[in-house]
């Protein structure tokens, strides 16, 4: 029997630019374990442009940790090395350097020196580093400044684009002898380090293609300013602060700004100046805004479309007015909110007002696209004679329903009393949104949540009989803890169940404490498990259950 011929196992590999991409994906040591399996494999792992350097769970608190760690790195840089100082033409550089030391402590001075010694290898080992991520973790962030590495010195590197770091400092005055040449950089991240004004400002207005910056609990910044001078930040897209505790002020000014997001656990005054008019996303957090920033907002952010205003305070009125606007997102507290946004298409609220909508008409009659309302009412209550709320909530969705299209989800947190629906019935007349035996397409839902903690059966009626006064839902879902009165649930849903046997019935009587106003136009009644559409066998098993649906189909 004849041999079959082999094949050359460098026909059967994958070009060399493919396996690196592969490898890039892989942890430090996934990617080296599968370099060994063949040549070309190796080849392609020892000349990749992205070295990673992590030393994973191994503490290098410890001395045979933190010394094996560093005849790794020495081992990784040589080949960069080499080329360097040869001065091949085809010399390696590493374009992206992942740096990684967790679990690491500083308390020592050894580690200190551990450190230097690596920065000072990675310097050393090749000038055209593209990218740096530094992810220094220390146990004790505040106590240990003076020994976190310094790493001012490496935006000398005149080819880097993008400069992530985290747990260092950047402190070191930008002398004569000293300057910032990474005019190139891109993208810069700053994460838990210790820097100041002078040093930042020179960093900036030194990188006039920067597009991208993020600035997370940086101690030393009291003010973060951006402020477009002759041709710097001109290129400036996505800004974030976050967390930063003593920065009072932050200041933009860029004229092609896309995304800005402010998130903060002190006042904080920030201002986008009248040049960022390509604004498209706008995020604020747990900062102090007065009213008037609301004044003139269509002219102010023409072409916005993401609006995201969550936990801030101070303000006590939201007037919202943009025709560029397609999703909001406010989470606020005792605040009246009124949107007028006419191309919206998704809006998020947690509130404990109740949303006032204006010339909605224009896209729930003409346009195609489906439009989302997930609305959420926390502690909401009823006094008795309070007609005002029933008619805001009637009006909310008599406006959210008109279109076929609109996703509405309703919560409502109830912390309500006693509430005499008969009177309120005299008062308003029950308009629902929907036409008798018009089904919609995507019908409301309705959650609630924290029922009552004591038992009361009047109490529990006239939950159910506001739920129904609102709207017709096709589905309700009936969300509990272990803080949760489970009495609600199975009076809920028994009162539900058994309206057809009541409808039946001969002897029962027509009176309003046996029939509800709603009952005449339920139909079916189902109860599923939550995103299922599995009826339930066991009514008593899925009671105890911490979330329910109930499917309801109306004449």
């Amino acid at each position: 029997m004849k041999r079959q011929k082999r094949v050359n196992d460098d026909e059967r590999e994958l070009p060399q630019p493919i396996i690196q991409h592969i490898l890039s994906f892989l942890s430090m040591e996934s990617a080296a374990r599968l370099s060994m399996v063949s040549k070309t494999w190796y080849s392609s792992w020892a000349t990749s442009p992205i070295l990673k350097l992590d030393n994973k769970e191994s503490p290098l608190s410890i001395e045979e940790f933190r010394q094996e760690f560093l005849n790794y790195t020495n081992k990784s840089l040589q080949r960069y090395r080499n080329n360097v100082h040869n001065n091949n033409a085809d010399a390696l550089c590493v374009e992206q350097l992942q740096l990684s030391m967790r679990y690491f402590s500083v308390s020592s001075i050894s580690n200190s020196r551990f450190i230097k010694k690596l920065l000072d290898d990675i310097e050393t080992a090749g000038v055209a580093i593209k990218e740096l991520h530094f992810n220094y973790t220390s146990y004790a962030f505040q106590s240990v400044k003076d020994a976190l590495p310094e790493l001012s010195r490496i935006l000398e590197v005149g080819f880097l684009t993008e400069f992530s770091v985290k747990g260092c400092r950047l402190e070191q005055k930008i002398g004569e002898n000293q300057m910032i040449r990474c005019c190139l950089l891109r993208s810069l991240s700053l994460e838990y380090v210790y820097t100041n004004e002078d040093t930042l400002e020179s960093l900036i207005s030194s990188c006039p293609l920067i597009e991208s910056m993020k600035f997370v609990c940086c101690p030393g910044l009291e003010r973060i300013k951006a402020v477009n001078n002759s041709h710097n930040n001109s290129r400036l897209k996505n800004f974030s602060v976050i967390k930063c505790g003593k920065t009072s002020v932050v200041e933009v000014q860029a004229p092609n700004l896309e995304s800005f997001y402010c998130f903060s656990v002190v006042p904080v005054i920030f201002k986008l100046y009248e040049s960022c008019l390509n604004l498209k996303k706008l995020s604020l957090k747990s900062l102090s805004i007065e009213d008037s920033f609301f004044q003139d907002f269509a002219e102010n952010f023409p072409n916005l479309e993401d609006l995201s205003v969550v936990r801030c305070f101070s303000n006590k009125r939201i007037n919202i007015s943009s025709n560029s606007l397609k999703s909001i997102e406010l989470r606020v507290d005792r605040v009246e909110v009124e949107i007028n946004a006419p191309n919206m298409v998704s809006f998020e609220y947690v509130g404990q007002k109740i949303p006032c909508f204006q010339n909605l008409l224009d896209i729930t009659t003409t346009t195609s696209t489906v439009c989302n309302y997930d609305i959420k009412i926390l502690n909401l209550s009823f006094a008795n004679g309070d007609v005002d709320r029933f008619m805001q909530l009637n009006k909310m969705f008599e406006i959210l329903l008109l279109h076929n299209k609109s996703k509405v989800s309703l919560l409502i947190d109830f912390k309500c009393n006693v509430l005499n629906t008969r009177s309120i019935l005299k008062i308003i007349p029950i308009k629902i949104a929907r036409e008798p035996g018009v089904e919609l397409e995507n019908d409301p839902t309705f959650h609630i949540y924290s029922f009552p903690s004591s038992p009361s059966f009047a109490l529990y009626s006239t939950l159910l009989d506001i739920v129904f006064l609102i709207c017709r839902p096709t589905s309700i879902c009936l969300h509990s803890d272990k803080f949760s009165d489970s009495g609600f649930k199975k009076f809920f849903g028994r009162r539900l169940l058994m309206h057809s046997r009541r409808r039946s019935s001969a002897n029962c009587s027509n009176s309003w404490e046996n029939i509800r106003f709603w009952e005449e136009d339920l139909k079916e009644v189902k109860i599923v498990r939550a995103n299922d559409q599995e009826e339930a066998e066991n009514e008593e098993q899925f009671f105890r259950l911490e979330k329910i649906f109930f499917r309801l189909k109306w004449y």
